[in-house]
């Protein structure tokens, strides 16, 4: 769910605060909260039956609640309360068609029109079975090695000090397509933007810390984890997994790519192994565009 205009405010002093404690103290607990915030303070208000209008009168009402408690300090009333209505959400039936039908109101409530047809007239995602959960397992892995890696966890490994400016952080975070999909703890790019337009300065600081390893290790699983969605091949040819990263994590990934020296290793990298396009706005496409004029030549006649 999004940050409404009137929640902008509240939402971004809570961002704040918890990225300010997480920065500072450094606990796994800290990390954890800043993870969660967006399924603790931006819950979408109960259902109120077929009154949809009323619903979305209350929906900033109901907001404002959940940032007040939050800047309270009444952590455990929330994480309650949200565990209660994660149970209520996610004993419905009906998966599939109940997700797609959620996808295209949510899509059209942003006014993402074309996005929202897209989505109607897909072939929608498969309902979570036995079946469908052991052949997601067996096309997408699951790790089960968090603890080593919360115990080998070292720095950058070089001594490189990786850092980052609010403009930085910015032209990242704008770079997401509108609408990009929210990672397992239901965080959007959209709301980093909406805290970030008040107070700039928590962007920078909680993406240095991650970018140089200061980060606990008790976080990568839920910071490099992925919830993977069925979504169903055309014409029933089985299943194809989607996993769908933390935007914080894809966040730190932009910036740290968008670095020239990252630029150039990684260049050199792919270069070895044969890799078309690297470093050049569309290069792949250029290198194949050449290729079929080559052949156009050719097949007639021309040298």
């Amino acid at each position: 769910m999004g940050v409404g205009v009137h929640c902008e405010r509240p939402w971004s002093e809570v961002l704040e605060a918890s990225v300010k404690k997480a920065v500072e103290n450094g606990s796994t607990y800290d990390w954890k909260l800043l993870l969660a915030l967006p399924k603790l303070c931006l819950r979408s208000p109960p259902r109120g039956g077929k009154k949809k209008k009323i619903q979305r009168l209350r929906t900033t009402e109901w907001m404002m609640g959940l940032l007040c408690r939050a800047r309270q300090g009444k952590w455990a009333e929330l994480v309650a309360e949200a565990k209660a209505a994660e149970k209520k959400t996610g004993h419905k039936t009906g998966g599939g068609e109940r997700m797609v039908r959620e996808r295209v109101m949510m899509l059209v409530e942003e006014g993402q029109y074309s996005k929202a047809v897209k989505a109607l007239l897909s072939e929608g995602v498969c309902e979570a079975g036995e079946k469908v959960i052991e052949e997601l397992r067996g096309k997408h892995p699951q790790r089960d090695e968090w603890k080593k890696v919360a115990e080998q966890k070292e720095g950058p490994g070089e001594s490189s000090e990786w850092s980052f400016n609010e403009d930085e952080v910015w032209k990242a975070l704008k770079g997401f397509p509108r609408g990009t999909a929210p990672g397992g703890s239901g965080g959007r790019a959209q709301h980093w933007l909406d805290a970030l337009e008040i107070l700039p300065g928590s962007g920078f600081w909680v993406c240095t810390q991650l970018a140089n390893g200061r980060a606990p290790g008790d976080v990568a699983q839920w910071m490099a984890g992925a919830p993977v969605f069925p979504l169903k091949k055309k014409g029933g040819g089985g299943i194809r997994p989607i996993a769908v990263g933390e935007v914080l994590r894809r966040l730190v990934g932009r910036l740290l790519v968008n670095k020239p020296e990252i630029k150039e290793k990684t260049a050199e990298l792919f270069e070895k192994v044969g890799q078309l396009g690297v470093g050049v706005k569309g290069g792949a496409e250029i290198a194949v565009q050449l290729m079929v004029g080559e052949e156009e030549q050719k097949r007639l006649g021309r040298p």
